[in-house]
């Protein structure tokens, strides 16, 4: 078993990047439209997680 000790996240700039990404006709940003809509954004944005085994 484990819990998440430590995460990082983008922030800032990214935002303003994945609005314009979501905006182009590119069908690979269509798909990740879905994604974002389902919730993924956070996982998307996640750049580092730390685990501690219990």
């Amino acid at each position: 078993m484990s819990k998440i000790a430590r995460s990082a996240y983008l922030a800032g700039f990214y935002a303003l990047a994945w609005a314009d990404w979501l905006a182009c006709d590119n069908p690979y940003a269509q798909d990740d439209r879905a994604a974002i809509a389902a919730g993924a954004l956070g996982y998307l944005n996640t750049i580092a997680i730390t685990l501690r085994k219990l």
